[in-house]
């Protein structure tokens, strides 16, 4: 287990140095390496907030198919950007300021997070009905989103057009910090309630026979997630099926239900994932593709297959 996830590490650590290092004229070393280690920063922080969030979301719902993104939350997020330009204007602080942008656009998806929970997971549904809410959801938002594009000033969406999908070339270094404090707190607090995870794992029933307050914990790990999701959209923009690709492909490698474990491991599978399409999206497509578009695409196709094994199963 432990070379599995040296292994891991390794690679990890092998796309850092490539995005930091390929091409580096000597003479701007210094300015290139001060881009783009800014660049790395907020790839790691998306990967340990996506992937760690989605994990114990996993583990709560009991259900290795569900994460927060497919609940519709990407689609809030778009929703929201659009709404700030055509509504309230695009010259507005919340339309130009990352740093209003940002903490305006944390704390809404927070508040949303938290109401669909209380909604949908406070009921008992089936797997597939909270799929099917989440898929509604989505594709209401996106409906939506969609006609705002068809009204919109062109000038207005086209300054819209760069929130909408997940890019790592223009994170503001503040918020770096901000998001840095936040993302390290919740995950090293996960990492810390790992036995308490395996035990919610077992389920509710034998949660509570095990002494576990099991409501009370569940909504503290709620708010975690819902922070961790909403701090890395809103950071970097919305990256679907990232962290469902890479906690199920950690399970199925590392083959362990401890937590302990499996918090590293997603981690480490989530940087790899977002190094390896950053490096793709660079130096193969030429910045032609969005990083979001690219791990839709192999996330989207690992979830159907997974679905159509479930159903097999």
């Amino acid at each position: 287990m432990r070379l599995k996830l040296s292994l891991m590490g390794i690679v990890s650590l092998a796309a850092v140095i490539f995005l930091l290092s390929w091409q580096v004229n000597i003479e701007i070393l210094g300015y290139v390496l001060s881009k783009r280690s800014i660049k790395v920063l907020a790839i790691l922080l998306s990967a340990w907030s996506i992937g760690s969030a989605t994990l114990v979301f996993q583990t709560i719902t009991g259900n290795r198919i569900l994460s927060p993104s497919i609940l519709g939350l990407d689609s809030i997020y778009i929703l929201f950007q659009l709404l700030a330009v055509m509504l309230i204007g695009r010259f507005s602080p919340l339309a130009t300021n990352p740093y209003v942008n940002y903490i305006v656009t944390t704390i809404l998806m927070c508040l949303f997070s938290s109401l669909l929970y209380q909604r949908v997971f406070s009921k008992k549904k089936s797997i597939f009905s909270v799929v099917l809410i989440g898929v509604v959801m989505g594709t209401f938002f996106s409906s939506i989103t969609g006609m705002l594009q068809m009204i919109m000033d062109p000038d207005a969406y086209t300054m819209a057009l760069d929130r909408l999908f997940a890019s790592f070339n223009d994170v503001e270094e503040d918020l770096l910090l901000l998001s840095s404090i936040i993302v390290s707190l919740v995950v090293v607090q996960f990492y810390r309630n790992h036995h308490l995870l395996d035990v919610i794992a077992l389920g509710k029933n034998y949660a509570v026979n095990l002494g576990i307050e099991y409501d009370k914990e569940v909504k503290k790990l709620l708010v975690m997630i819902f922070l961790l999701i909403s701090v890395s959209t809103a950071l970097v923009g919305p990256i679907t099926f990232l962290g469902f690709f890479a906690v199920n492909i950690t399970k199925t490698y590392l083959k362990t239900h401890k937590h302990r474990i499996l918090i590293w491991g997603t981690v480490f599978m989530a940087t790899i994932t977002l190094l390896i399409s950053q490096i793709l999206v660079e130096h193969v497509f030429g910045f032609g593709l969005p990083i979001s578009i690219l791990i839709s695409i192999f996330g989207g196709t690992y979830f159907i297959a997974l679905l159509l094994r479930e159903s097999a199963a």
